[in-house]
């Protein structure tokens, strides 16, 4: 599909997800939203029609391009604790929070928002240490052992293999729990959205051609100045011509008489 239908059937996604009923409670509950992954080359417009979403939505995005990230900054950081079982002690490894998901909290701090999108990017180029939290993130909406705040919903995109050689396939398991939306692209759409944006190669060609028409007229008004001045110039020639002329001939008869004495 283009890109304008898949913002409509993510919009709706969403709309359904965060729909609560009389009680205030959601009627899609959590663990049965699906999470979205996107699928098209890039350049499309993944990104953009997030941010369109969010705002028209009216509800928070935190946007990441996992790409640029680490196992310990998506997961968090191990540290050391002390744990009793039974009656003995043990070291026992905890993570710290993940980057994204306080990058969550933050946000609903920041904006007073509750509900949002988290959307990440590129979640099928991950690196190999990755590759196995981006499933468990995809199955479990968790990242480490922090889940994603409830009334947020996951939103990814990727690039289709031949534009991307570092692509992962994503097994049969985990394609059966997200709801997949594969973009192409569409010249139809994008010009409309170009034209909507002012941005359209036909529109800045008019503007072009306009600014020409301006300077063709101006030309062609400064040419007619040169032809009337040459004109005018040419009119007092030919005046002159025609002065000298009577002159000559009067100097000439005058001669005539002379020579006849």
């Amino acid at each position: 599909m283009n890109i304008k239908r898949a913002k409509q059937e993510i919009r709706d996604s969403i709309e359904a997800y965060l729909s609560k009923d009389e009680f205030g409670e959601y009627r899609i509950p959590a663990i049965r939203q699906r999470p979205i992954l996107l699928m098209g080359p890039p350049g499309i417009g993944k990104t953009q029609i997030m941010e369109q979403i969010a705002r028209e939505c009216g509800i928070a995005l935190v946007s990441y391009t996992i790409t640029h990230h680490t196992r310990q900054s998506a997961v968090g950081l191990p540290f050391i604790v002390k744990k009793n079982y039974g009656e003995e002690e043990f070291s026992v490894t905890e993570y710290t929070m993940s980057e994204i998901i306080s990058s969550v909290y933050d946000k609903m701090e920041k904006t007073g928002l509750k509900e949002g999108i988290l959307f990440i990017d590129e979640i099928n180029c991950v690196s190999e240490t990755l590759a196995p939290m981006m499933l468990q993130f995809l199955q479990g909406k968790t990242f480490g052992n922090q889940k994603v705040p409830e009334g947020w919903v996951i939103v990814t995109a990727g690039n289709p293999p031949e534009y991307n050689k570092s692509v992962r396939e994503f097994d049969v398991v985990t394609l059966d729990r997200i709801k997949k939306i594969d973009v192409e692209a569409d010249f139809d759409v994008w010009k409309e959205y170009a034209y909507q944006q002012g941005i359209h190669p036909i529109e800045h060609q008019i503007q072009i051609s306009r600014i020409h028409n301006l300077i063709l007229a101006k030309m062609l008004q400064l040419k007619e100045v040169i032809i009337l001045e040459e004109k005018i110039l040419k009119d007092q020639i030919n005046s002159q011509v025609v002065v000298i002329m009577s002159l000559l001939v009067l100097h000439r008869k005058k001669i005539h008489l002379i020579w006849q004495r």
